[in-house]
């Protein structure tokens, strides 16, 4: 133990020393079923007003742009439109969506 103790507290030192702050927003999202790309429009909108805030990271609910109800790809109309944002803002966005795999037909419920 007594080699363990002292390697544990230089890494806290060290991560606490070199961390930074990082602005979160956790979006409040309810999609609406069937209006697919009227919830990415509002995604996006979101998207950009947290960015505007000087979030770093946003993250939206699983399924925000479908709602169980139109399915996307990776890539997609959900990954393209959030792209723009992301590179405009030098910023993470993550967002969960209902997946449809072009090949296998599979639906799957997975962030991006």
């Amino acid at each position: 133990m007594k080699k363990i103790l002292p390697i544990l507290l230089y890494a806290a030192a060290f991560t606490s020393a070199n961390a930074a702050e990082v602005k979160v927003a956790a979006v409040t999202f309810v999609s609406q079923s069937n209006q697919q790309e009227s919830n990415i429009a509002a995604i996006v909108r979101d998207a950009n007003v947290a960015a505007k805030h000087g979030a770093k990271l946003i993250v939206f609910p699983e399924e925000a742009s479908n709602a169980l109800a139109e399915p996307d790809s990776i890539p997609g109309k959900l990954t393209a439109a959030l792209t723009t944002v992301a590179q405009q803002y030098h910023v993470y966005i993550v967002s969960g969506l209902q997946e449809k795999d072009q090949k296998t037909g599979l639906m799957y419920n997975s962030a991006i």
